[in-house]
């Protein structure tokens, strides 16, 4: 697994200090969103499959015994597109807002795309993790385990030191549909 820099994220100190307090993620509802797509040329026939959807929920984060940790917060992406191929991505970010800068960095990230795409293992869109500035690519096995919304759910707590005030129930993309 290769490790690289990456400028988004929070030094090695920062996020050894935010991972290390057992924090709780309190869930909120999902947004959803549908993105129209340009028709390109007369003879586009894009039909509605082509449009990807997607929803997102943020969670504020709490001490686990303790009070709400303001500067910290969590989105979860979820885009889902039907081509010829289901693909659906999923990132999971754990962020932290710059005391002095009020910009959010990174802290912890786990994006994947399922089904894995042929050939990408070496590209940038090939399922990997973020911890600070440190990018981590998955191994194939890997990778294929956290095609499963919930396993990457759980990869994500872990490696956050978080827990959720209330499952997810519906984490997996196939359950959502555009309302």
């Amino acid at each position: 697994m290769a490790i690289k820099g990456n400028g988004n994220g929070v030094s090695d100190s920062i996020a050894d200090e935010v991972i290390g307090v057992p924090k709780v993620g309190m869930v909120q509802e999902w947004i959803y969103e549908a993105q129209e797509v340009e028709k390109k040329g007369r003879r586009s026939r894009q039909k509605a499959s082509d449009i990807p959807s997607e929803r997102s929920m943020y969670m504020p984060v709490k001490r686990k015994d303790g009070p709400t940790m303001k500067e910290l917060s969590v989105r979860i992406v979820q885009t889902d597109r039907l081509k010829k191929v289901k693909i659906s991505r999923s990132t999971m970010t754990l962020w932290r807002k710059d005391p002095d800068t009020g910009i959010n960095e990174r802290v912890v990230d786990v994006d994947v795309v399922s089904p894995l795409e042929p050939n990408s293992e070496n590209t940038e869109r090939w399922p990997h993790f973020h911890r600070g500035k440190k990018r981590e690519r998955f191994d194939k096995d890997k990778a294929k385990a956290l095609g499963n919304p919930k396993e990457q759910l759980d990869f994500f707590l872990k490696m956050s030191n978080m827990e959720l005030d209330k499952p997810i129930d519906d984490i997996d993309p196939n359950d959502f549909k555009l309302v």
